[in-house]
């Protein structure tokens, strides 16, 4: 019984996140109305600060970093760049992949400026913020790969290595539990949002 209700709430949970709009997501918690870098009681400088200070005050480097669930942001892995030669960034949704894509390939199209982000991390690695170019032009679109990640496995057997030096995740875990009560915390606070 308790099997096939965890099986019911994954599926849930996928069929949940199939309607996931990055466009909403990304304007609601991550554009400059809703991201103010520059108040201290913010949880977006906050967070910065965390990964910046655990990439280079830490004993964490080496050739490759894996995000496990990336969703459709790349704060999270600004820091580490200077630290590893590759990133790689995982989801589970293509359209987040998408919106990965647009921004690794220089396509156009991205639905957030990460401009401000870049500029954030570039004034904590102590370089002037107009050093985040190149960040975003040069070392970060050469080095940063982008793979699916099911909940079974990577879409292939090549995709993600056997080894990483490191692997992260940020805000992906408890986004994804299939546990009814989250679940409604979820969809209540999005709705608040929007």
């Amino acid at each position: 019984m308790e099997e096939k209700e965890g099986e019911n709430g994954v599926a849930a949970m996928a069929a949940f996140y199939q309607g996931f709009d990055p466009a909403t997501y990304l304007q609601n918690n991550y554009s400059p109305q809703q991201a103010d870098l520059e108040r201290k009681d913010s949880l977006d400088p906050w967070t910065l600060a965390c990964l910046h200070r655990a990439f280079t005050e830490g004993d964490v480097s080496g050739e490759l970093l894996v995000d496990i669930g990336s969703g459709s942001t790349l704060y999270q892995v600004m820091s580490g760049c200077e630290v590893f030669n590759k990133v790689l960034l995982t989801d589970f949704l293509e359209v987040n992949r998408q919106e990965l894509r647009s921004w690794l390939q220089d396509e156009g199209g991205c639905r957030l400026d990460w401009t401000p982000f870049l500029q954030h991390v570039c004034k904590l690695e102590g370089r002037p913020p107009s050093a985040w170019t190149e960040i975003r032009c040069g070392y970060a679109r050469s080095s940063w790969t982008l793979s699916t990640l099911t909940h079974r496995q990577p879409s292939g057997p090549d995709v993600l290595p056997q080894q990483a030096d490191c692997l992260m995740s940020s805000y992906s875990f408890e986004g994804a539990s299939p546990d009814k009560h989250i679940q409604v915390f979820r969809m209540a606070k999005s709705q608040s949002q929007t």
